[in-house]
């Protein structure tokens, strides 16, 4: 049996623990591979090394499932020691959300507070342009985007419903 074989086995074991806990999911590293091809579009490509993740999680994967299922491979030498290495870097990457997915989403809120928020940030001391702590700020973001966009989202269905009635009435009353 290759020692590298087993200690690969060992290091995938780990990662696809962590996705399984972090999917609620038995398909575990299946399943990041699938959240990450949901989310292929112009905002991924925005991620550094995001094609370059996906294709080794596919690679590492396909070891693996040539190591847990075909005869004979464990006498045969399918990966290397920099596979063991990437498995668990890829996991430590999760775990310190730096990993693709983690970075996509971060990409993402950032990108909605800029687009909705009206202030800037001082670099230096981290204060924004009123005066106010960012911190602060950073804190209340979510919870007034959330509400900011279920008002909005109310304001173009009521849009829409009073629009719909009155096109409905013209209609009635034209016959």
């Amino acid at each position: 049996m290759d020692d590298l074989n087993v200690e690969f086995l060992e290091s995938y074991k780990r990662l696809e623990k962590l996705c399984k806990d972090i999917y609620e999911s038995e398909k575990g590293v299946t399943s990041y591979i699938e959240n990450m091809n949901e989310f292929l579009s112009f905002e991924s490509r925005s991620i550094t090394g995001w094609d370059d993740d996906l294709r080794k999680l596919k690679e590492l994967r396909k070891i693996r499932n040539r190591l847990s299922h075909e005869e004979g491979t464990m006498h045969c030498g399918l990966c290397h020691e920099d596979d063991i290495e990437w498995l668990d870097n890829f996991k430590s990457r999760i775990l310190k959300q730096d990993d693709p997915i983690s970075r996509l989403e971060f990409y993402r809120r950032r990108k909605m507070n800029n687009d909705f928020e009206n202030f800037q940030m001082d670099p230096i001391v981290g204060n924004s342009s009123d005066g106010n702590s960012f911190g602060k700020d950073m804190q209340n973001n979510e919870s007034s985007f959330a509400s900011r966009l279920v008002a909005l989202i109310s304001l173009v269905l009521v849009i829409l419903a009073t629009s719909l009635i009155i096109i409905v009435m013209m209609w009635m009353l034209s016959d």
